[in-house]
């Protein structure tokens, strides 16, 4: 039975590792395409270079040093191209190019390479990629921008160079790289067991005369003959997928990441797989004493295991249900923006950071705003309740604050009252609508904090006509939090208290709109009209991507069921080797414990009460690991409650599975004394 575990542990943990080694090509793609690991900017603002005069200086450039300059040019999130600087074609190079046709290992990606001759007019400003092996390119590239008045900007390393210790760094930081350490886990646990049910076998061969070296070759054997072949043929059939799909050129991007990801595996295995030899070294001692089922050091790693297993259990379980949480909210938002399939938003390049705003020059942020304006495309929506802090006293009777525009408000079918609060009934439209109120007849609290508002994020620095306070009568008003589209919640209130704005870019400041435009609170009901409006205002250096929320809602989603899938199947590894350790040292406790369980039962203890002798330092283990997972965990910022429920579930699946296997294991070794089979 144990053989079919440890073949089965081992399939899991090939598994693991070619999913890792997937999950880590993509981000070397993602970060540094054809192995263009250094990264500059450049701002052409001040020159006088058109766009195809740029780009064939930059290739000249590449040419000259024998290597290329590659730019990430993302339309959308579906949808990646790759400017490619240089006279040679990539080859050899991930991702992998068929004709001009680019194969990202992310299949939800489609893009093309662009040469400097199709890149046309679009804008140079932005970000560049090198590789580190083109010395001397740093200072061609200065001094080639000081003779042509370019800001040249070398922005250093943006991707690790691709070797052992990156892989090291990609596993503690990633969830494919906790599902690979929850599968590491559960092999050496499934190995533990193994060598514990062996131990006293291990032993009585030492007794007969057998040497410590033929017993540990035994050892090694009992462990390598199922497991080498479980995971070589898993490695296998996973590598033959890749060959057979329809880009079979893949198969050589990712054969070099699996190389690494298995030295880096077998060297852990290595160094723990020593240490467990030296613990599990054969010796007759335990059985001399004829209570110990295994011996002492073999324990202490089991121990440490277990400890280990309730520690990643604890991590995992409340990241599996933060990242369903965001897999429903982006599906909301997704189904949500159907209903303005042309609702857009951009993306930014990160150009500097006053207090973790992003600023962009006021001077090209308001032309590129105001003209969005007069076109008639730009939204604003933002719920102040997700983006402060507020007390109840501040909303009063309300249940959110909300800041929005008229257009916004027209796009979501509401109508705006144009008296005030006193007005008779008669004289409100039908269907949902806004009522203007006046400030004065808010609680003191209310007023206090819109004034507070007003004083940070208007130009006014107070509540003026620009800003008029309402109140909302209808079914429900939906207001869309931080980070649309990106893991933010759109909530529909009942009863908002709603700032409406007539003119954003008159009525509210260039900072707030510029926190506004970065969280995509500030939106373009028109894809197609952006790229002309930010080249008209020289916006386009600062704009990363063009997306539309709905795709963009989409992405998140399915980015985060991808994450749930991962933390779940980690957090199922360390709960299955919190498990499989449970049952072990419940067998364990019952073979060191047969003459007090027998002793117990014939005086009528029943088997409950009998499994529960000695379970304190169970209890003890799941407090204190409980008690370190929960630190870290709230030090992150984790949902108190989901937190709360993942200690509680862990310890009573723990304490079932402990008391379950000690009763089971308490009556057959209280039948085997009865029938003198021990």
């Amino acid at each position: 039975m144990l053989k079919w575990l440890v073949r089965l542990s081992a399939a899991i943990l090939a598994c693991a590792i070619c999913f890792l080694s997937i999950s880590y090509a993509e981000a070397r793609q993602n970060g540094a395409p054809f192995d263009a690991t250094m990264s500059f900017t450049i701002d052409c603002s001040a020159s006088d270079l058109s766009s195809e005069r740029v780009f064939t200086e930059l290739k000249n450039v590449a040419d000259r040093f024998g290597t290329h300059i590659v730019r990430i040019k993302t339309n959308s999130e579906q949808n990646r191209d790759i400017i490619w600087l240089a006279s040679s074609s990539p080859s050899n190079m991930s991702p992998a190019v068929n004709g001009q046709q680019i194969l990202w290992l992310d299949r939800t990606l489609a893009g093309s390479l662009v040469t400097s001759d199709e890149a046309g007019t679009s804008s140079p400003n932005g970000d560049y990629l090198i590789p580190a092996t083109a010395v001397g390119a740093k200072s061609a590239l200065a001094d080639w921008a000081g003779v042509h008045r370019v800001t040249f900007t070398w922005n250093g390393t943006r991707a690790p160079d691709d070797n052992f210790f990156a892989v090291v760094r990609f596993c503690t930081s990633t969830s494919a790289g906790l599902l690979y350490f929850s599968a590491v886990l559960f092999f050496v646990c499934v190995i533990v067991f193994r060598l514990e049910e062996k131990s006293r076998d291990h032993a009585l061969l030492v007794l007969y005369g057998r040497s410590i070296r033929s017993v540990r070759t035994e050892q090694i054997l009992d462990i390598a003959v199922p497991a080498l072949p479980a995971m070589v043929i898993s490695m296998l059939a996973f590598l033959a997928c890749i060959a057979l799909s329809d880009h079979a050129v893949q198969f050589f991007v990712v054969l070099p990441e699996i190389k690494m990801v298995v030295l880096f595996t077998l060297a852990m295995l290595l160094i723990m797989g020593a240490g467990l030899l030296i613990a599990a070294r054969p010796s007759v001692h335990h059985m001399l004493e004829g209570r110990a089922a295994t011996n002492k050091r073999l324990r202490i790693c089991r121990s440490v295991f277990f400890l280990i297993s309730i520690c990643i259990s604890v991590f995992t379980i409340p990241l599996s249900v933060v990242a369903f949480d965001q897999a429903t909210l982006a599906l909301h938002e997704a189904n949500f923006f159907r209903s303005h399939p042309e609702a857009s938003k951009v993306s930014l390049h990160v150009t500097g950071y006053d207090g973790g705003a992003q600023l962009i020059p006021e001077k090209t942020l308001e032309p590129f705003l105001i003209s969005a304006e007069k076109h008639g495309i730009l939204r604003l929506s933002y719920d102040v309740s997700q983006g402060i802090e507020l007390r109840e006293q501040d909303l009063g009777h309300f249940d959110g604050l909300a800041i929005v525009d008229r257009r916004y408000v027209s796009d979501a079918g509401v109508n705006v009252c144009e008296n005030n609060d006193s007005s008779t009934r008669a004289s409100l439209p039908e269907g949902p609508h806004l009522v203007p109120v006046t400030l004065d007849s808010l609680q003191p609290d209310s007023r206090t904090r819109i004034r507070s508002i007003a004083h940070l994020w208007t130009r006014s620095g107070q509540v003026d006509d620009s800003m008029t306070v309402c109140r909302f009568v209808g079914s429900g008003f939906p207001v869309l939090g931080p980070n649309v589209a990106s893991g933010g919640k759109t909530i529909t209130y009942r009863n908002p208290l709603v700032l409406l704005i007539d003119t954003p870019t008159d009525s509210l400041n260039a900072r707030f709109l510029d926190s506004m435009l970065s969280t995509g609170n500030i939106f373009f009901s028109q894809k197609d009209l952006i790229p002309q409006i930010a080249d008209e205002s020289d916006m386009s250096q600062y704009i990363y991507s063009v997306d539309n929320l709905s795709d963009a809602a989409l992405y998140a989603y399915q980015r985060f069921t991808i994450m749930l899938r991962t933390y779940a199947l980690g957090a199922a590894m360390a709960c299955l080797s919190l498990l499989l350790l449970c049952i072990q040292m419940a067998c364990i406790w019952a073979i060191e414990n047969r003459r007090r369980i027998f002793a117990l039962r014939s005086a009528g203890r029943g088997w409950l009460s009998i499994s529960l002798e000695k379970s304190a330092p169970l209890l003890i283990a799941l407090a204190v690991c409980g008690a370190i997972g929960f630190h870290f965990c709230i030090s992150r910022g984790y949902n108190l409650f989901y937190l709360l429920a993942a200690c509680l579930i862990l310890a009573m699946l723990a304490c079932v599975v402990t008391l379950g296997t000690r009763s089971l294991a308490a009556i057959k070794v209280f039948k085997s004394i009865i029938h003198r089979a021990h």
